[in-house]
């Protein structure tokens, strides 16, 4: 679904490496170890964000390796509820001087499975919402 709603955004990859890795395996799968991997094979070196929602931004410290991991790709963080905006992000416990400058300036969409479900939001692209109902997914 990332690639068909993103495939034509220049500069931006969806990369499934995560996915193909613990596929089957029944291990745990780390976001750390995805971003090492990412590192070895991406040449030349590119800087690297990662996006995570505002829910986990206040869990961050828990990641395995959460140092090393904001040292190998900045955390980019998207609000959404009940975080949907900054000063609630903030207030939730998180450092307003490592963590406000990493909010997104982006409008929150208020969608959900349920939304698409019952066909309440249509605003997905057209590529994904076609994907949606020839799977017959989140029904």
């Amino acid at each position: 679904m990332l690639g068909l709603a993103f495939g034509s955004v220049p500069r931006v990859f969806v990369w499934t490496d995560e996915l193909d890795r613990s596929h089957g395996s029944g291990e745990p799968s780390f976001t750390i170890d995805t971003v090492r991997r990412l590192r070895e094979v991406v040449r030349p070196p590119t800087p690297v964000r990662l996006l995570i929602g505002a829910d986990q931004a206040i869990a961050y410290d828990r990641w395995k390796d959460s140092a090393e991991l904001e040292r190998l790709a900045e955390p980019a963080v998207a609000l959404r509820p009940p975080h949907s905006g900054v000063d609630a992000l903030l207030g939730a416990g998180l450092d307003a001087g490592r963590w406000g400058p990493r909010v997104l300036k982006t409008p929150l969409v208020d969608a959900a499975s349920s939304d698409v479900r019952s066909g309440q939001h249509t605003d997905l692209p057209p590529g994904v919402r076609a994907l949606i109902e020839a799977e017959g997914l989140y029904r």
